[in-house]
């Protein structure tokens, strides 16, 4: 074999030898990139699901808080005696150590309620006075739009037992501002990027850092993969 076949037969071994080097890098690279992508977006998914939960919770425990607060009020003697002098000022003592709540009201047996806004209501016809003053059980509303500030805001509403300890006596009902969940939900987001959205069981946008989409269902309508979410 000549020298000059000799150096080329070396020639094509050694770029063989380079290609299916870089070959082998390629794959290995590919595989490890495709590896350490698939554990990243688990460990998303995994953290994103857990702030969720632990996000969900912390608004579950504050709803539950001020059942409690609207629970203990409800009992108060100033409160069972249904006279507004008495439960006026007491109502506006609370309303005074509790900023998330816009206003206190106290309704009779008919609906007719007083206001801490000093201004009366009717809230015959609301679901949340039906159910607290027909099942004695505390009931939140849907959000709604408050008549004080032409915000979204909800309801707590709790039974107040007249001085025999049996017959419901009237309804005694917060209007609670959604800031907190509002801020809680522009807080949230994963290693510094997203943020939370919150609905109501009607799939209407309660909580959104953009403020077109809160009280309706834009959000859903303009995007198919967050109606499976909602679902």
């Amino acid at each position: 074999m000549s020298k000059s076949r000799a150096a080329s037969l070396k020639t094509k071994i050694i770029v063989g030898t380079i290609f299916i080097i870089l070959i082998v890098t390629f794959c290995s690279m590919l595989l490890s990139y495709r590896q350490t992508y698939s554990i990243l977006q688990r460990n998303i998914e995994f953290n994103a699901e857990n702030s969720t939960k632990q996000n969900a919770e912390i608004i579950s425990n504050w709803l539950m808080s001020v059942s409690r607060e609207i629970d203990a009020l409800s009992g108060a003697s100033a409160m069972r005696g249904m006279e507004w002098n008495n439960q006026e000022s007491m109502l506006k003592g609370v309303l005074e150590d509790h900023p998330d709540y816009e206003m206190l009201f106290v309704a009779d047996l008919t609906g007719y309620a007083r206001t801490t806004a000093d201004y009366t209501m009717n809230v015959a016809g609301h679901m949340f006075f039906q159910k607290a003053l027909y099942e004695q059980k505390v009931s939140f509303s849907d959000p709604i739009i408050s008549s004080v500030s032409g915000k979204p805001v909800f309801v707590v509403a709790r039974p107040i037992i007249g001085y025999d300890g049996r017959t419901v006596a009237g309804v005694l009902g917060a209007t609670v501002k959604l800031d907190y969940i509002w801020d809680l939900a522009n807080r949230t987001n994963i290693n510094g990027h997203g943020y939370g959205w919150v609905i109501d069981s009607h799939k209407t946008t309660i909580a959104h850092p953009v403020q077109e989409y809160i009280g309706n269902n834009l959000l859903l309508q303009s995007n198919s993969e967050l109606q499976a979410i909602a679902e």
